[in-house]
């Protein structure tokens, strides 16, 4: 990734993991829980082959707020062009 990069506005769709504090669950109902599909319209920072990180505020000193890092093997869709 080149500095130029830095900054662009970048839209991420990707399956986080979660954890669920529930009282005792049934089997089948663990069985039909599902990743949540989270999506994230913000400025790229850095990227490399393992993951995204996104800011969703960018100032002009190019420092950054509310950071997200997302492994690429969790993401569905990318669009460099929002």
């Amino acid at each position: 990734m080149t500095k130029d990069n830095i900054g662009k506005i970048i839209e991420v769709e990707w399956y986080d993991a979660q954890f669920l504090d529930l009282a005792l669950v049934k089997t089948e109902d663990v069985m039909e829980m599902e990743a949540v599909k989270c999506k994230i319209i913000g400025y790229l920072v850095y990227e490399n082959k393992f993951h995204y990180i996104i800011a969703k505020e960018m100032w002009e000193t190019y420092q950054f707020k509310y950071i997200h890092i997302i492994p690429k093997k969790m993401v569905e869709r990318v669009n460099y062009n929002p």
